[in-house]
């Protein structure tokens, strides 16, 4: 490796979305390229006291609401961070099912608590119904699933 580039062995990343490229270096090396990284699938939740929750533990709540209650009215979910205490929650209900089953009014109730919990009730949680999860401008990609606006060290 005697490029001037920074080569990525084996980069799986940090949950990123990353574009391959078609073609091959004219260095000779025979690995494939990343075109580019399109930005982050999910952020880590960082709570007041410093404790980081990984998406991973947050993301599986929605489905583990829904299988509790036996419903399938959450199509789309999105986890915000606004600020240190703060996080939304943007949930889009399946209009077919609202009616069916337990009221939206109830599921929103159980994953707040689910959320709180998981949060060790450092965090403000409010669950929002949205028509539509929207993207940033500026990806190429599906909206990610977990944002935090607040930034570490």
């Amino acid at each position: 490796l005697y490029g001037s580039a920074t080569p990525i062995i084996r980069y799986n990343g940090l949950n990123d979305f990353v574009m391959p490229l078609a073609k091959k270096c004219n260095c000779g090396i025979n690995a494939p390229l990343i075109e580019k990284i399109g930005g982050r699938k999910a952020d880590s939740i960082v709570l007041p006291s410093g404790k980081i929750i990984p998406p991973s533990s947050i993301t599986g709540i929605p489905a583990k609401v829904m299988e509790k209650m036996d419903t399938k009215k959450i199509l789309q979910f999105q986890i915000l961070q606004k600020t240190i205490d703060k996080v939304e929650v943007l949930i889009v209900i399946d209009e077919e099912l609202r009616s069916i089953g337990p009221s939206v009014e109830e599921i929103f109730r159980e994953l707040k608590k689910k959320f709180e919990e998981r949060f060790d009730g450092e965090v403000e949680v409010e669950i929002k119904e949205v028509k539509k999860i929207e993207k940033p401008a500026n990806l190429d990609t599906p909206p990610p699933v977990v944002t935090s606006m607040v930034r570490v060290g």
